[in-house]
C-alpha cells in the first residue's frame, strides 16, 4: 500500500516538473517539498534496502533543489520527470 502511495507521489512529482518546465511556472515551496520528499524517501530506502533506484531518487532530489536555485538544462528536467513518472507507474503494478 505504501509503495503505491509513493508511486502516485512520484508520478505527481514528475508531472509537476514537466508542467513547470513547459509553462515556466515558479512553484518555489512546492518544488522544495517534492525535492525533500525524494531525498528523504531515497535516504530511507538506501538505509533499509541499498537499492540503486534509491540513489537515483536522492540524485533527482538534489537536481530539483538545484533547479530552484539556478538554471538547469530543460533536457535534464525532462529526464528527471520521465524517470519519476515511469518509476511511479512501475510501482503501481
Amino acid at each position: 500500500m505504501i509503495v503505491k502511495l509513493f508511486g502516485i507521489l512520484d508520478i505527481f512529482a514528475g508531472l509537476v516538473l514537466i508542467f513547470s518546465e513547459i509553462f515556466n511556472l515558479v512553484l518555489g515551496a512546492f518544488v522544495v517539498f517534492l525535492a525533500v520528499f525524494l531525498l528523504l524517501k531515497g535516504i530511507f530506502f538506501i538505509i533499509t534496502d541499498l537499492d540503486i533506484i534509491s540513489f537515483l531518487d536522492v540524485i533527482c532530489g538534489i537536481f530539483i533543489l538545484f533547479l530552484i536555485t539556478g538554471d538547469i538544462s530543460s533536457l535534464i528536467v525532462y529526464l528527471i520527470a520521465v524517470f519519476l513518472v515511469q518509476k511511479g507507474v512501475f510501482s503501481l503494478f
